[in-house]
């Protein structure tokens, strides 16, 4: 499975920094305010992000030649992880329903 690592786009390490700049707010009130403002417009933005990620990978997995561990490799995710994204799931592991068991299995 790829390792996790820091963020290489630019737009990434901007938007972490942005948030790291957040803890350094040096009023208390200020740093607090601003933390629950962002806090509080994390939720909507996520599933928009989320989506937006789906149908991205949707579209590599449709390019030519492309596999989950193609695209996988590119986003630095397991062809697992991959996979759950391509088909919208948005859970944890822990989460999920197991498959059933027959007599034999």
């Amino acid at each position: 499975m790829p390792q996790k690592s820091a963020p290489t786009t630019p737009e990434a390490i901007k938007a972490l920094e942005a948030l790291s700049a957040l803890l350094e707010i040096p009023d208390l009130h200020h740093r607090a305010r601003a933390l629950t403002e962002v806090i509080r417009a994390l939720p909507p933005r996520q599933r928009s992000l989320s989506d937006r990620r789906q149908a991205d990978v949707r579209r590599m997995l449709a390019e030519p030649r492309a596999s989950l561990r193609s695209v996988g490799a590119l986003l630095s995710l397991s062809f697992s992880t991959v996979q759950d994204i391509a088909n919208g799931y948005r859970g944890s592991g822990a989460d999920r329903a197991r498959a059933k068991r027959t007599a034999q299995g």
